[in-house]
């Protein structure tokens, strides 16, 4: 009787220890399953939410003075004819054999993200810095394989210097295998409109995604400078 009696306590403990292990192992299981579950939720916000854009916001712009030179369709127009609009400044050369492609390819992306109704309000614009060879009709065939809303601008070389200078845009002429081309940096500028008559000048770039592969520009509240 005594024996019995002393390995009650015995046994109700090691009942006890096994509800408080059961118990703890619930608890680890639906802090998993929760966290596993915070995962995925932070997992679809990120993919369907739209990205943060980086580079430099010019916070006092320069004046953007204004300039007028032939389109691909082979009208004379100036950058203030654009007014209201957001205008994308691609400085560049048909002949480029990468860069200038892969970034007019990036902008037709950007077009296809934004949709036509938002496109309403930007207009790409593409400034040759070859213009010997790029004419209007060179320039025409050479956006149409990008968009056809893209415009083209050439002129004479020594209209289009102050433009790319303006812009800070380096690039010179250079002879490779007995052809000419252009080496330049710095070749994209956006100018937004916050107001009517109002322009502003900063860095473009490009934030890339996995997720369809889009890309959008980084237009920011645009910094006001009023167009010479």
């Amino acid at each position: 009787m005594t024996a019995i009696e002393s390995d009650q306590p015995s046994n109700q403990s090691d009942v006890e220890r096994n509800a408080t292990a059961s118990k703890r192992k619930r608890y680890i299981l639906y802090g998993v399953v929760a966290l596993v579950g915070l995962l995925l939720v932070w997992a679809v916000v990120w993919w369907f939410s739209p990205h943060s854009f980086y580079g430099t916001v010019i916070q006092s712009p320069e004046p953007a003075a204004d300039f007028m030179l032939v389109t691909s369709d082979g009208e004379e127009k100036s950058l203030s004819d654009f007014r209201g609009k957001y205008v994308v400044l691609n400085f560049g050369y048909t002949f480029c054999p990468d860069v200038c492609p892969m970034t007019l390819a990036e902008m037709s992306s950007m077009a296809d993200a934004l949709g036509p109704n938002k496109m309403d309000d930007v207009q790409v614009i593409f400034v040759t810095l070859d213009p010997e060879r790029d004419t209007p009709e060179q320039l025409a065939n050479y956006l149409s394989y990008f968009s056809p809303d893209f415009i083209g601008m050439t002129g004479e070389l020594a209209d289009i210097d102050p433009v790319a200078s303006q812009f800070g845009v380096f690039y010179e002429h250079v002879k490779q295998e007995g052809q000419e081309t252009g080496v330049f940096g710095q070749p994209q500028h956006a100018c937004g409109p916050d107001r009517p008559r109002r322009l502003c000048k900063s860095d473009l770039q490009f934030w890339h995604t996995r997720r369809r592969h889009r890309q959008r520009p980084r237009l920011h509240a645009p910094t006001p400078s009023v167009l010479k």
